[in-house]
Protein backbone atom coordinates (compact mmCIF):
# COMPACT_ATOMS: atom_id res chain seq x y z
CA UNK A 1 0.00 0.00 0.00
CA UNK A 2 3.13 2.13 0.59
CA UNK A 3 3.56 2.78 -3.08
CA UNK A 4 0.26 4.30 -3.20
CA UNK A 5 2.23 7.61 -2.89
CA UNK A 6 4.56 7.23 -5.25
CA UNK A 7 2.47 9.58 -7.19
CA UNK A 8 3.22 12.19 -4.47
CA UNK A 9 7.40 11.55 -4.96
CA UNK A 10 6.90 11.99 -9.13
CA UNK A 11 5.43 15.56 -7.60
CA UNK A 12 8.49 15.98 -5.70
CA UNK A 13 10.81 15.84 -8.13
CA UNK A 14 9.72 17.47 -10.41
CA UNK A 15 8.84 20.51 -8.30
CA UNK A 16 12.71 20.82 -6.28
CA UNK A 17 14.63 18.96 -9.15
CA UNK A 18 12.88 19.73 -12.26
CA UNK A 19 11.55 22.65 -11.34
CA UNK A 20 8.49 22.14 -13.10
CA UNK A 21 5.41 24.00 -12.64
CA UNK A 22 2.81 22.85 -10.20
CA UNK A 23 0.03 22.36 -12.71
CA UNK A 24 1.93 20.47 -15.23
CA UNK A 25 3.48 18.21 -13.54
CA UNK A 26 -0.43 17.34 -11.49
CA UNK A 27 -1.62 16.83 -14.48
CA UNK A 28 1.34 14.30 -15.80
CA UNK A 29 0.48 12.26 -12.64
CA UNK A 30 -3.50 12.00 -13.68
CA UNK A 31 -2.99 8.37 -14.22
CA UNK A 32 -0.70 7.75 -11.56
CA UNK A 33 -2.75 9.17 -8.94
CA UNK A 34 -6.11 7.60 -10.41
CA UNK A 35 -4.24 3.69 -9.99
CA UNK A 36 -3.46 4.72 -6.53
CA UNK A 37 -6.64 5.78 -5.66
CA UNK A 38 -8.19 2.52 -6.86
CA UNK A 39 -5.28 0.63 -4.95
CA UNK A 40 -6.18 2.01 -2.03
CA UNK A 41 -9.66 1.93 -1.70
CA UNK A 42 -9.53 -1.57 -2.29
CA UNK A 43 -7.12 -1.93 0.52
CA UNK A 44 -9.25 0.35 3.13
CA UNK A 45 -12.17 -1.63 2.06
CA UNK A 46 -10.46 -5.04 2.64
CA UNK A 47 -9.60 -3.65 6.08
CA UNK A 48 -10.99 -5.01 8.52
CA UNK A 49 -12.46 -2.20 11.46
CA UNK A 50 -9.79 -2.38 14.06
CA UNK A 51 -11.84 0.73 16.28
CA UNK A 52 -7.83 2.65 15.60
CA UNK A 53 -7.97 6.28 14.81
CA UNK A 54 -5.08 8.32 13.80
CA UNK A 55 -4.40 10.28 16.44
CA UNK A 56 -1.46 12.48 16.29
CA UNK A 57 0.73 11.07 18.75
CA UNK A 58 -0.01 7.66 18.03
CA UNK A 59 0.96 8.23 14.45
CA UNK A 60 4.17 10.51 15.54
CA UNK A 61 5.32 7.31 18.04
CA UNK A 62 4.54 4.82 14.98
CA UNK A 63 6.81 7.10 13.08
CA UNK A 64 9.87 7.56 15.20
CA UNK A 65 9.51 3.67 15.87
CA UNK A 66 9.91 3.02 12.21
CA UNK A 67 12.56 5.77 11.48
CA UNK A 68 14.47 3.78 13.82
CA UNK A 69 14.30 0.73 12.42
CA UNK A 70 14.72 2.00 9.26
CA UNK A 71 18.21 2.75 10.12
CA UNK A 72 18.99 -1.10 10.49
CA UNK A 73 20.22 -0.68 14.41
CA UNK A 74 16.03 -1.32 15.64
CA UNK A 75 15.25 -4.49 17.12
CA UNK A 76 12.90 -6.61 14.18
CA UNK A 77 9.90 -7.97 15.58
CA UNK A 78 6.81 -9.50 12.99
CA UNK A 79 4.55 -7.66 15.29
CA UNK A 80 5.03 -4.84 18.22
CA UNK A 81 2.80 -3.18 20.60
CA UNK A 82 0.86 -0.44 18.84
CA UNK A 83 1.38 3.26 20.28
CA UNK A 84 -0.72 4.17 22.86
CA UNK A 85 -3.71 6.08 21.22
CA UNK A 86 -5.06 7.64 24.49
CA UNK A 87 -2.79 10.07 25.11
CA UNK A 88 -4.18 13.26 26.86
CA UNK A 89 -5.12 16.73 24.60
CA UNK A 90 -1.78 18.36 24.83
CA UNK A 91 0.37 15.39 23.53
CA UNK A 92 -1.92 15.00 20.89
CA UNK A 93 -1.50 18.76 19.73
CA UNK A 94 2.08 18.62 20.22
CA UNK A 95 1.99 15.16 18.38
CA UNK A 96 0.27 17.07 15.68
CA UNK A 97 3.06 20.03 15.91
CA UNK A 98 5.54 17.51 15.53
CA UNK A 99 4.23 15.48 12.64
CA UNK A 100 3.67 19.13 10.59
CA UNK A 101 7.34 20.09 11.98
CA UNK A 102 8.56 16.98 10.18
CA UNK A 103 7.04 17.06 7.09
CA UNK A 104 8.50 20.75 6.82
CA UNK A 105 11.82 20.46 7.89
CA UNK A 106 13.31 18.96 4.27
CA UNK A 107 12.02 22.28 2.80
CA UNK A 108 14.86 23.86 4.45
CA UNK A 109 17.08 21.73 1.87
CA UNK A 110 15.76 22.48 -1.54
CA UNK A 111 18.13 25.21 -2.80
CA UNK A 112 21.03 23.34 -1.70
CA UNK A 113 20.23 19.28 -1.88
CA UNK A 114 16.55 19.08 -3.95
CA UNK A 115 17.58 15.30 -4.58
CA UNK A 116 17.81 14.90 -1.03
CA UNK A 117 14.88 16.50 -0.36
CA UNK A 118 12.78 14.29 -2.69
CA UNK A 119 14.22 10.91 -1.03
CA UNK A 120 13.14 12.54 2.66
CA UNK A 121 9.52 12.61 1.24
CA UNK A 122 9.55 9.46 -0.28
CA UNK A 123 10.00 8.30 3.13
CA UNK A 124 7.93 10.25 4.99
CA UNK A 125 4.98 9.68 1.88
CA UNK A 126 5.73 5.98 1.87
CA UNK A 127 4.68 5.97 6.28
CA UNK A 128 0.99 7.65 5.34
CA UNK A 129 -1.14 4.88 4.10
CA UNK A 130 0.02 2.79 7.26
CA UNK A 131 -0.82 5.29 9.63
CA UNK A 132 -4.01 7.00 7.72
CA UNK A 133 -5.21 4.11 8.08
CA UNK A 134 -4.56 3.39 11.22
CA UNK A 135 -3.92 -0.47 11.03
CA UNK A 136 -4.33 -2.72 14.17
CA UNK A 137 -0.51 -3.09 13.94
CA UNK A 138 1.01 0.72 12.58
CA UNK A 139 4.64 -0.65 12.88
CA UNK A 140 5.79 -3.37 11.03
CA UNK A 141 9.17 -4.73 8.98
CA UNK A 142 6.58 -5.00 5.63
CA UNK A 143 5.89 -1.29 6.28
CA UNK A 144 9.61 -0.26 5.73
CA UNK A 145 10.15 -2.21 2.58
CA UNK A 146 9.38 0.31 0.61
CA UNK A 147 10.66 3.11 2.28
CA UNK A 148 13.96 1.49 2.57
CA UNK A 149 14.67 1.84 -0.74
CA UNK A 150 14.63 5.83 -0.51
CA UNK A 151 17.18 5.31 2.49
CA UNK A 152 19.34 3.27 1.05
CA UNK A 153 19.75 5.83 -1.73
CA UNK A 154 19.64 8.52 0.24
CA UNK A 155 22.77 7.18 2.15
CA UNK A 156 24.54 6.58 -0.88
CA UNK A 157 23.74 10.10 -2.27
CA UNK A 158 25.12 11.34 0.98
CA UNK A 159 28.26 9.24 0.92
CA UNK A 160 29.11 10.39 -2.76
CA UNK A 161 28.40 13.88 -2.04
CA UNK A 162 30.81 13.24 1.19
CA UNK A 163 33.52 11.87 -1.42
CA UNK A 164 32.96 15.05 -3.90
CA UNK A 165 33.42 17.32 -0.95
CA UNK A 166 36.23 16.54 0.60
CA UNK A 167 37.95 14.48 -1.70
CA UNK A 168 39.94 11.71 -1.04
CA UNK A 169 40.05 12.10 2.40
CA UNK A 170 36.17 11.79 1.92
CA UNK A 171 36.60 8.82 -0.48
CA UNK A 172 37.82 6.48 2.34
CA UNK A 173 35.94 8.19 4.98
CA UNK A 174 32.75 7.16 3.21
CA UNK A 175 33.91 4.02 2.09
CA UNK A 176 34.83 3.03 6.05
CA UNK A 177 31.43 4.42 6.66
CA UNK A 178 29.56 2.01 3.99
CA UNK A 179 32.07 -0.82 5.39
CA UNK A 180 30.64 -0.39 8.89
CA UNK A 181 27.08 0.22 7.80
CA UNK A 182 27.26 -3.14 5.05
CA UNK A 183 28.45 -5.36 8.70
CA UNK A 184 26.01 -3.92 10.89
CA UNK A 185 23.06 -4.36 8.02
CA UNK A 186 24.86 -8.07 7.33
CA UNK A 187 24.62 -8.85 10.99
CA UNK A 188 21.12 -7.94 11.55
CA UNK A 189 20.09 -9.30 8.33
CA UNK A 190 21.57 -12.94 9.07
CA UNK A 191 20.29 -13.05 12.91
CA UNK A 192 16.66 -12.30 12.02
CA UNK A 193 16.42 -14.53 9.42
CA UNK A 194 17.60 -17.18 11.52
CA UNK A 195 13.99 -16.64 13.22
CA UNK A 196 12.24 -17.44 10.13
CA UNK A 197 13.31 -21.26 9.88
CA UNK A 198 9.66 -22.47 10.17
CA UNK A 199 6.22 -20.97 12.31
CA UNK A 200 7.46 -22.13 15.40
CA UNK A 201 10.88 -20.48 15.15
CA UNK A 202 9.21 -17.03 13.76
CA UNK A 203 6.05 -17.02 16.69
CA UNK A 204 8.79 -17.95 19.68
CA UNK A 205 11.22 -15.60 18.87
CA UNK A 206 8.73 -12.99 18.11
CA UNK A 207 7.35 -13.68 21.82
CA UNK A 208 11.02 -12.80 23.31
CA UNK A 209 11.27 -9.61 21.93
CA UNK A 210 7.55 -8.19 22.45
CA UNK A 211 5.02 -8.59 24.66
CA UNK A 212 1.86 -8.21 21.87
CA UNK A 213 -0.85 -10.41 22.83
CA UNK A 214 -0.74 -11.70 18.69
CA UNK A 215 2.48 -13.29 19.25
CA UNK A 216 1.64 -15.38 21.93
CA UNK A 217 -1.85 -16.22 20.20
CA UNK A 218 -0.25 -17.43 17.31
CA UNK A 219 2.54 -19.44 19.16
CA UNK A 220 -0.16 -21.15 20.97
CA UNK A 221 -1.99 -21.67 17.79
CA UNK A 222 0.79 -23.37 16.58
CA UNK A 223 1.22 -25.75 18.80
CA UNK A 224 -2.21 -26.62 19.59
CA UNK A 225 -2.15 -27.52 15.64
CA UNK A 226 0.98 -29.66 16.08
CA UNK A 227 -0.71 -31.27 18.92
CA UNK A 228 -4.39 -31.88 16.68
CA UNK A 229 -1.78 -34.32 14.22
CA UNK A 230 -0.81 -36.37 17.12
CA UNK A 231 -4.42 -38.13 16.97
CA UNK A 232 -6.06 -39.69 19.88
CA UNK A 233 -4.40 -43.39 19.52
CA UNK A 234 -1.47 -43.85 21.80
CA UNK A 235 2.05 -43.99 20.31
CA UNK A 236 4.55 -45.65 22.48
CA UNK A 237 4.39 -46.47 26.53
CA UNK A 238 3.64 -43.85 28.47
CA UNK A 239 6.35 -41.84 30.46
CA UNK A 240 7.39 -43.42 33.80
Amino acid sequence: LSVATFPAVFVAHDLFVEKRPLARSLLDKVPFFVAAAVFAIMVASAQPPTGHRPLPYAMLAAFAQSGWLLTGFGTYVIYRVPPNPDAGALLQIAGAAMLLAIFAVPLLLRRRWPMAVVLLYWILFAFIPSQGLAFQHPVTDRYLFFPSVAAVILIAWALIKTSERFGRRGLFAAIGLLAIISIAWTRTTLAYLGEWRDPRSVWYGATQKSSDSDTYYNLGSYYQDMAGRLGKRQRGAPLP
